[in-house]
């Protein structure tokens, strides 16, 4: 049973990762962080892309990674959703960014 696996399968992902970076990298010091790891995220990505129909994965493999892809895209979902929030309450999000508590753990 196919997965019909391909470069498409990371797109969507890649470009929210990268929506979501240019949204923090100018937000505060905690989320300086955040931002340094979404843009390393995002080039990883971008390989795993560039590579994906190379690769010659066994079908559990796929499974693990579409997981983790979906898994991604949930966080990265709820990190935009959060920084919508605060930018239609017309607070400047990098100002109500650095008043949540983050934790770097």
């Amino acid at each position: 049973m196919g997965f019909g696996f391909g470069t498409g399968d990371f797109f969507a992902v890649d470009q929210l990762a990268l929506k979501v970076y240019r949204k923090c990298k100018t937000a505060s010091s905690e989320f300086k962080t955040i931002s340094s790891q979404l843009i390393i995220l995002h080039l990883v990505i971008e390989d795993v892309n560039a590579s994906i129909e190379e690769w010659d994965l066994l079908e559990a493999r796929k499974s693990v990674l579409l997981e983790t892809r979906e898994d991604i895209k949930e966080t990265l979902d709820e990190l935009d959703q959060l920084l919508k929030k605060y930018s239609r309450l017309g607070i400047k999000s990098s100002h109500a960014l650095g008043r949540l508590p983050i934790s770097t753990d």
